[in-house]
Parts: structure tokens; C-alpha cells; sequence
């Protein structure tokens, strides 16, 4: 019979105290000792991510969409008592305690990483103070997203395990509308995608025109409000509606 191997955690030697001298770490309002804790954190995100996602509110609109679609979180369960998961975690809330919790994308991956090792209701707390922080009005609009999107997954994942199922899905289903929201808005801003979005509603037309040339059916009018719904065309539902009750 094979032995069943037991996994031991990784034992992390490295203390609050020695991290701190091996950084330098001590005066908070020193710019560069600043970035260098943000470097620090993006080298530990690489120890325990598996993805790249370093939004910046440098980018343009176009360069902002591109690394929310490219920025899925893989939940990738981790140890809490790896060595290199509680230094990056100690990365994280330095980052954070520096910018006196202004540094919104350290929030929000200090969440996702409190999250992959089963903390879901602290993680949840990050992303929250990432949603309701008064910088999410003014930038950050990636992250804020992001931030949305993983206290929706959060909000799912505790209806599993709590009584107010319903409560906790409502919640989420809020969540992850608002994420979906706002990365619209950002959308809207790319005028690349407007022309696109010009394209889709010729192309809508000419599919509820093609439509309207054969006799419907119930089932091809309950098709039509899907579409019609889909860009809020509610007066043409009126009649599609009326169409559907006199074929039934």
C-alpha cells in the first residue's frame, strides 16, 4: 500500500521586525521608500498569482479595457501558512499603510489573495473598502471594477455556507451588475467600440426586418423582446407583446 504523504506547510522564518530592516523600511513619507513597497508587492504578486494584472490610471481607455478583460483572477487555492504567502500579504498591508489606504489596487489584491486562502468574508471587507472609498469616483476605475466583481463571487460564495442564502445572492447579483456597469461606461469612452456599437444596431434592424417578411411564431416573437430588451426598446415590446397574445 502506498503511504499517503503529508503535506508540511512551508515554515516562514521571516519576522515583522527583520522584514522591516531588510527593507528599510521607516519613513513613511519618503517617496521612493514608497514605489519600492509597491515594487515589492507587484514581485510578490508573481510568487502567488497566476495572472498579470498591473492596471495604472496612466493608461488610456483603450489600455484599460484590455487589462480588465485580460485580468481574471484564477482561484487558485492557497497555503496561509506559506512563507511566501505571508510575505506577500505583509507586502500588501505596507503598501496600504503607507498610502495612509489610499492604494486601491493593494486593496483589492491584498482581498484576492485573503480570498484564495479561504478568508472570503475578510476578503470581502478589502473589496468593499475598495467599492466605497471616495478615490473610486475620481480613478481607479480598473480596480474599482475588479473590486465589484470578486465581493459579487465573494457574496455567491457565502450563500453557500450561511442561512440568509438569499440575501447574500441578492447582494452579489448587485455586485457583479455594478462591475458589469461601470466596465460599459469604460467601453463607451473607446471609439473604436462606439462604431462598433453602431454596427450591432444595423445589424439589429436588418434581423427584425428579415423577421417581419415570415409569418411569426410564438416562439420567434418571445425572441424578438429578448432583443428588444437587450436595447431597451420598450415601446416596440408593447407591440411585439400584443402580436404574441393574438397568436395565442
Amino acid at each position: 500500500k502506498e503511504q499517503a504523504i503529508e503535506e508540511t506547510p512551508t515554515q516562514c522564518t521571516t519576522t515583522q521586525e527583520s522584514f522591516n530592516n531588510e527593507h528599510n523600511l521607516g519613513n513613511k513619507e519618503n517617496t521612493a521608500l514608497f514605489h519600492h513597497i509597491e515594487d515589492t508587492t507587484r514581485n510578490s504578486r508573481d510568487l502567488t498569482w497566476a495572472h498579470n494584472r498591473f492596471p495604472s490610471d496612466g493608461w488610456s481607455p483603450q489600455e484599460e479595457l484590455k487589462a480588465y478583460v485580460a485580468s481574471t483572477v484564477m482561484s487558485v487555492p492557497l497555503n496561509i501558512n506559506d512563507c511566501f504567502v505571508q510575505k506577500a500579504i505583509s507586502c500588501y498591508k505596507y503598501a496600504i499603510e503607507l498610502s495612509n489606504g489610499e492604494n486601491l489596487p493593494a486593496i483589492l489584491d491584498l482581498g484576492v489573495i485573503l480570498k484564495q486562502t479561504g478568508q472570503t468574508r475578510e476578503a470581502l471587507n478589502q473589496f468593499n473598502s475598495v467599492t466605497n472609498s471616495q478615490l473610486s469616483l475620481t480613478g481607479h476605475r480598473v480596480t474599482v471594477i475588479s473590486a465589484y466583481e470578486q465581493a459579487g463571487l465573494c457574496y455567491f460564495e457565502l450563500s453557500k455556507t450561511y442561512d440568509n442564502k438569499n440575501s447574500f445572492v441578492k447582494d452579489g447579483q448587485k455586485k457583479l451588475t455594478r462591475a458589469i456597469s461601470l466596465a460599459a461606461d469604460l467601453a463607451l469612452t473607446i471609439s473604436e467600440l462606439t462604431d462598433c456599437a453602431h454596427d450591432v444596431w444595423i445589424a439589429l434592424r436588418t434581423l427584425l426586418s428579415d423577421m417581419e417578411k415570415e409569418p411569426q411564431s410564438s416562439n420567434q416573437q418571445k425572441e424578438k423582446i429578448k432583443l428588444l430588451e437587450l436595447v431597451k426598446d420598450h415601446g416596440q415590446i408593447i407591440e411585439v407583446v400584443q402580436t404574441l397574445r393574438s397568436l395565442n
